[in-house]
This record gives C-alpha cells, structure tokens and sequence, in this order.
C-alpha cells in the first residue's frame, strides 16, 4: 500500500501547488480593489473633518460629541464613523505597504491584515489565471512541498499509532530449503543437518551419511540378456578349525531344482 499513499501525496501536493500558485494574482486583484474602497472610504472621513471643522471641532471631539447624545440615531452614527476611520487607516497602511514590497510578498501582506469586504469582492469576481510569473512558481511550489510534508507528517504519526503487519522480505533460493534450517542470527545452518526442534544438536542427513558395507546386492548386478543372474563363485577358503579346503559354490540354480518335476 505504500504505492497507493504515495500516489494520493503526490496528487493532493499537485492540486496545493496549483492552488497556491494562483495567491499572487489574488493579490494583485486585491490590491486593485483596495484601491477602489480606499478612494470611498476616504470621501467618507473627508466629509466628516469638513463638517467638524466647520463647528470648530475637531474629528475626534466630533466623535465624542454624537457619543454622548440622547438619541439612539446619533449614538450609532459615533459607533459606525469610529469603524470607517479605522478600516480608512488599515486599508492606507496596506496600500503603502503594497507599494513598497515585492510581488512575491504581496500575498503575504493579504495574510496579514485581510480586508473582509474587498476579500470577499475579489472572490467573488476572481477568475484562475494561468501562472506566468516567477512569483506564480515560487508560491507553487512552496504549496508542493507544505502539503506534501504535512501529508507525510500524518501519514507517518498514524503509522506509528496503528502499526500493521510488516512485511516479510524474500528469502534467498537457497534458504528455501527446508533441509537446511536458519541457524542464529539469520545464519544458514551448515550443509548436511536436518532441521530439529530448537535446542536439539543438529544431525547428519541421510544423503550425507557414509555408505555401509551391507555386502554384494543381487538386484544390483548387471543382468544377462535372457535376464538371469550371472554365477556368483566364492572361492576356497582355508577353515581355520579343519584346514581342509571347501569346494567353490555356484549360486546359479541346480538343473535338478529349475527342471520340471518327475510325476
């Protein structure tokens, strides 16, 4: 199954690259559309320094004058102008630091302090580009390796709380044999043992034994072509208690005995 996991690794660190890869026009969208709220926001402020100025206040007495009204509709109105300057302020900061930064860092000022509305506006309208840029590479492949990473991270942390069975690795052809059994460590046990329970010494097989003088084998003599044994003579021999000599035998069958029997 490790193909199969590395497969799925692969695919999914493909599909975070092309995703990540697309974050620097999503910042260049962004940075468009801050423009835009930026110049709506700023009409709005403007109107209020006029308005104070014009009673001799300032914005923030201003501010502090709606606040403590006994109307409801004044009260609101403090809270929301407090709002919009502080979004103004935020939204002028971002475009100074657009201005000011790299392209391959851009998307890192959206992360940092996101506007709400214009995320929401660029997401809306936003179309996937195809990437062109050396930004659009890099941000791609930092998205390859993240996801790749994080999946492996996981992969192996679920390993190692779920073990499974491991696997057991090929045996050479010549430990297939079941008449050489594994000795310690791995080790093939020498040629000519046979394999016995542990803790026994081991013993010579079979094949390997001396061969034993069992005499001469009749069924082992070469045959003649009619198939009869040929004549086996054992010579004289001197017997020690008598010292007479003794006739040679012959092992080959009497005329007598192999002839056909008298009625």
């Amino acid at each position: 199954m490790k193909w199969l996991r590395r497969l799925f690794i692969l695919i999914v660190a493909l599909l975070g690259g092309a995703a990540t890869s697309q974050l620097p026009e999503v910042a260049q969208q962004y940075r468009q559309r801050l423009g835009g709220a930026l110049d709506e926001i700023r009409q709005i402020v403007v109107d209020l320094d006029a308005d104070a100025a014009k009673n001799g206040l300032t914005r923030e007495e201003a501010l502090q004058t709606l606040s403590r009204s006994t109307e409801n509709f004044l009260i609101d109105r403090a809270s929301t102008m407090r709002i919009t300057i502080d979004r103004y302020q935020n939204l002028r900061r971002q475009k100074d630091e657009f201005e000011t930064t790299q392209p391959l860092l851009r998307p890192v000022i959206v992360m940092q302090h996101p506007d709400r509305r214009v995320v929401q506006g660029v997401l809306r309208d936003y179309v996937p580009a195809v990437p062109m840029s050396v930004a659009d590479a890099v941000w791609a492949a930092i998205g390859f390796f993240v996801v790749a990473f994080v999946l492996w991270g996981i992969f192996s942390i679920l390993a190692l709380l779920f073990p499974g069975r491991r696997p057991v690795p090929p045996m050479e052809p010549r430990d297939r044999n079941p008449m050489r059994p594994q000795g310690p460590r791995g080790t093939t046990a020498p040629r000519g043992t046979v394999a016995v329970r542990e803790g026994a010494p081991p013993r010579r097989a079979w094949r390997d034994a001396p061969p034993q003088n069992t005499g001469p084998q009749p069924s082992g003599q070469a045959r003649r072509q009619d198939g009869t044994l040929p004549e086996i003579e054992i010579g004289s021999r001197v017997s020690e208690d008598r010292g007479t000599d003794r006739e040679p035998r012959s092992l080959s069958p009497s005329p007598r005995a192999s002839g056909p029997r008298n009625a």
